[in-house]
């Protein structure tokens, strides 16, 4: 496990706290594949990546997710599902995220 400030890096989302909970923005491409299921879109720092998740994740438009870290003006989250290029963590823009 390492160590970056106050935040803990680790396997899974039990490593993360209510506090350090934060909404990214995200577009619904589409519900399914599953039930209870939607993919959406998520905008990173270089691009866009796509995740299915459980529906519940996503209020109003925006994904649950955990801050990591920050550097200038990006931060890297951790979602609750990886997505379609194989990715836990995602470098975004502050301006893409609500606390």
């Amino acid at each position: 496990m390492t160590q970056l400030g106050p935040h803990k890096i680790g396997p899974g989302l039990g490593w993360f706290k209510k506090e350090f909970e934060m909404k990214l923005l995200c577009k619904q491409v589409v519900k399914g594949p599953g039930p209870g299921e939607v993919i959406v879109d998520l905008p990173t720092s270089s691009g866009t990546e796509d995740v299915i998740v459980d529906d519940s994740f996503v209020t109003d438009m925006y994904l649950h997710v955990w801050e990591i870290c920050s550097q200038g003006d990006k931060i890297l989250v951790e979602l609750p599902r990886e997505t379609s290029a194989g990715n836990w963590k995602i470098w975004v823009s502050r301006d893409s995220v609500a606390a």
